[in-house]
């Protein structure tokens, strides 16, 4: 499902004028295995239009602000030390300064009775939303050198469903995909567009 988002987010981009400038994934088969190796929490694979950059990044890790000095970065406002690890984020920047950030968070179950996302996940999606957020220091600011500030458009589970959950205006939810059928497929790559234009990354 992280693969398939990435493929359509990917058409997509380059259809709004984008281009790949940067790609660390590929593929190994041998004796019947097929393998994907894919680094985490770097960016896999870049594109580019004007001054905007996309990062794809498969298992990116978000720091706890706690651990962040003296430097700005993406950080997970949570309590304690711990970091959040979505499976994929989408990360949109201007020079060194990102501008918006898209996750997405497989998960393997669902509302058996309704075929929808469970609440709980949908719940967690609410939490990166509102926990990862972009860390700014400035060195110039002996007071209050940091600030922080809300940096996630959208966050969605992938679930094996088959129907769109959106709530908060559109930019907390699910996207159902089933493995071997391509139900949906073309509900899917809409709200995928639709995150994309959130993000102000095609018109």
């Amino acid at each position: 499902s992280v693969f398939s988002i990435t493929h359509i987010a990917i058409e997509e981009l380059l259809a709004a004028g984008y281009r790949i400038t940067s790609s660390s994934i590929f593929y190994q088969v041998k004796k019947d295995c097929f393998q994907f190796d894919v680094q985490k929490n770097v960016a896999s694979i870049v594109l580019e239009r004007d001054d905007v950059r996309v990062e794809i990044k498969y298992e990116p890790i978000y720091p706890n602000q706690s651990t962040v000095r003296y430097r700005s970065a993406l950080v997970a406002t949570t309590m304690g030390n711990y970091p959040l690890t979505p499976d994929m984020a989408i990360e949109v920047y201007k020079g060194d300064e990102p501008q918006n950030v898209l996750i997405f968070d497989a998960k393997y179950r669902w509302e058996r009775e309704h075929y929808t996302p469970k609440q709980e996940d949908i719940d967690r999606m609410y939490r990166y939303r509102s926990n990862i957020q972009y860390k700014r220091y400035d060195a110039g600011n002996r007071r209050q050198p940091y600030t922080t500030e809300a940096i996630v458009s959208s966050a969605y589970i992938l679930y094996p469903g088959n129907k769109i959950q959106s709530e908060a205006n559109s930019r907390v939810g699910g996207m159902p995909f089933i493995p071997g059928t391509s139900q949906r497929v073309g509900d899917v790559r809409e709200q995928v567009k639709d995150l994309l234009y959130y993000a102000y990354l095609i018109d």
